[in-house]
């Protein structure tokens, strides 16, 4: 496991970071999706219709 892995599971152990890194959940995926919409080279427009 890497040094980063390590610290996270470390740090998700204190129930407020956790619950904080799972509500992050949600913004990372929209990111994602965002970044691969425009890739694709999609607009929101074309997405919301």
């Amino acid at each position: 496991m890497s040094d980063f892995g390590k610290y996270l599971n470390k740090q998700l152990d204190n129930k407020e970071f956790k619950k904080e890194w799972d509500n992050s959940k949600n913004e990372y995926d929209l990111a994602k999706s965002q970044v691969a919409a425009r890739k694709e080279d999609v607009t929101w427009k074309s997405k919301a219709y």
